[in-house]
């Protein structure tokens, strides 16, 4: 008999992050234009090659194979794993201004397009959204989950 790899069932779950992913960020981008232009060259959604560029994808993973594990509601793992994948990249846009990375996934980072206003602006943002997507899981997990969750994530960016 032949057996299935279990990853495969996690990979279709990362390409529905993807998706939230998007969702959030371009439903934020229709009022800010530039943000939305900014957040989809650091994501690589822009980039001819997006396969290349787009990033492992560990921390999502991680995040759905625990709360699987935990018993989680799916739609509830979707959207914490693309809070937890917007604070990775909140982060990362920030460290590549304080170390002054040019580079990051073969393309410029965004402050060496934008400037760093613009590029702190940016991942402020992916910051924000990270919140409301944590915060979204209240209409699969109820209140008390997306709080506890919010706070997770609290603790979580203080350590970092």
């Amino acid at each position: 008999m032949n057996q299935i790899n279990p990853l495969i069932k996690y990979q279709n779950l990362l390409e529905h992050v993807e998706i939230a992913l998007k969702k959030i960020i371009r439903t934020r981008g229709k009022t800010a234009p530039l943000f939305l232009e900014m957040v989809n060259h650091h994501y690589g959604w822009n980039s001819s090659d997006y396969s290349k560029t787009k990033g492992k994808r560990i921390r999502p993973l991680l995040t759905m194979l625990v709360g699987k594990s935990l018993g989680a509601d799916v739609n509830s793992l979707i959207y914490a794993a693309a809070a937890v994948e917007m604070i990775h990249n909140f982060t990362i846009i920030h460290d590549d201004i304080m170390d002054e990375s040019t580079q990051r996934r073969h393309r410029a980072t965004l402050w060496t397009i934008w400037g760093n206003g613009q590029a702190i602006n940016s991942g402020d943002g992916v910051f924000a959204l990270a919140y409301q997507a944590a915060i979204s899981i209240k209409k699969y997990a109820g209140e008390t989950k997306a709080l506890e969750i919010v706070n997770l994530l609290t603790n979580s960016c203080l350590d970092i």
